[in-house]
């Protein structure tokens, strides 16, 4: 059953007169949705002790019957829970925390901020005490056995040229996707990165585990040649279009014969597919990239990559992620306004609704 969460913003008649709405339907108002900018305290390097805002409750790692469902259907195993997270959750290059762990369920896809948020939900659901802890890791860009930056952000770029050609081009990419300042670095003049990174510290028995699900070795795929394998032939299909017209317009084309055509092309396509690529994904078909199973046993009790700390770089551990490096969504409107932190929403629709009794105007927020 789906309920609805009506959040109602009272105006004034006078404050509603600058925006008529002349009937019913939807009507866009003008806005930003933007991620929480890191303040004086992220200037690189980072400052030691920085105090993290938080909630002092879960805002990332809420719980939802979801999360419970497959903590369960992963028999709280820790093992299984990490596993699944990592195979089966994308890595999404951005900073901060944007979902949280129920829409990154629901997307399949997160950065590590948002992963881990996933990782820690199922974890308590399972009956354990996980914390988040966020520090520097020493990454490289390119090695050998693909554990590396190169083939965890999906890139293409050979490392021949690391200054200016590689850092360029990862300062670049890092830039449009939102890192602040002084969030990485090179560690030397050759191949390795210094990343702010967030993974998860599990303490089972006396012994404490770490786990970084959104790291992933990923491997590109080819795809499948698509144009050979539905025999397309571009002047058969121009042929049977047939028609005319000049170099403004083109007049009667055979539909019936170009929708033929196509249908002949899609039908060879799934023969081609069901006899040799039955199970092929969409990426295994169109071209991409494959996460590299875990299947880890045993879980581990060290990172992949070393740590940094000293000269004024702290390790911070947290119970919650940090309401200070979450993207925040405000809705205004004369006098009234409303804000969550986007994980808190859980991926809900909000809904703008306008009610001229009274000059109301309210947000439906829709829970499944």
């Amino acid at each position: 059953m789906k309920t609805f969460q009506f959040l109602c913003l009272a105006f004034a008649a006078a404050a509603l007169q600058a925006q008529q709405f002349p009937g019913p339907g939807w009507y866009n108002a003008r806005g930003r949705l933007e991620a929480a900018q890191p303040g004086a305290a992220w200037a690189a390097p980072l400052a030691a002790g920085m105090a993290p805002e938080s909630a002092g409750e879960p805002v990332a790692e809420v719980i939802t019957p979801e999360i419970e469902a497959l903590a369960r259907g992963l028999e709280y195993d820790p093992v299984r829970i990490y596993n699944y997270v990592h195979d089966q959750i994308r890595h999404v290059l951005y900073f901060g925390s944007k979902k949280g762990a129920q829409l990154t369920l629901l997307e399949r896809s997160g950065n590590d901020f948002d992963q881990c948020a996933l990782m820690v939900a199922l974890l308590r659901a399972a009956g354990y005490s996980p914390t988040y802890q966020f520090g520097i890791l020493q990454m490289p860009y390119d090695s050998g056995d693909h554990r590396d930056v190169k083939h965890w952000l999906n890139l293409s770029l050979a490392n021949t040229n690391w200054n200016p050609a590689t850092l360029s081009y990862v300062h670049g990419l890092l830039s449009v996707r939102g890192y602040p300042d002084g969030a990485y670095w090179p560690f030397d003049n050759t191949n390795i990165l210094g990343f702010h990174r967030v993974w998860v510290k599990l303490p089972i028995g006396g012994t404490n585990y770490f786990l970084d699900p959104a790291f992933k070795v990923s491997e590109p795929m080819a795809g499948v040649d698509v144009p050979t394998a539905m025999g397309y032939d571009s002047n058969a299909l121009w042929t049977a279009a047939g028609g005319g017209g000049t170099s403004d317009f083109i007049t009667n084309l055979s539909e019936v014969s170009v929708v033929g055509r196509l249908r002949n092309y899609t039908t060879n396509l799934l023969d081609w597919l069901e006899g040799n690529q039955p199970n092929a994904s969409v990426d295994e078909v169109a071209g991409g990239w494959r996460i590299e199973p875990a299947s880890v046993t045993q879980l581990p009790e060290t990172l992949a990559f070393p740590t940094y700390t000293g000269g004024g770089f702290d390790l911070l551990e947290w119970e919650y992620l940090p309401t200070n490096l979450m993207a925040r969504l405000s809705i205004e409107f004369a006098s009234t306004n409303y804000h969550w932190f986007t994980p808190e929403l859980q991926g809900q629709r909000l809904a703008p609704h306008s009610v001229r009794r009274g000059w109301r105007s309210c947000l439906w927020r829709m829970k499944s």
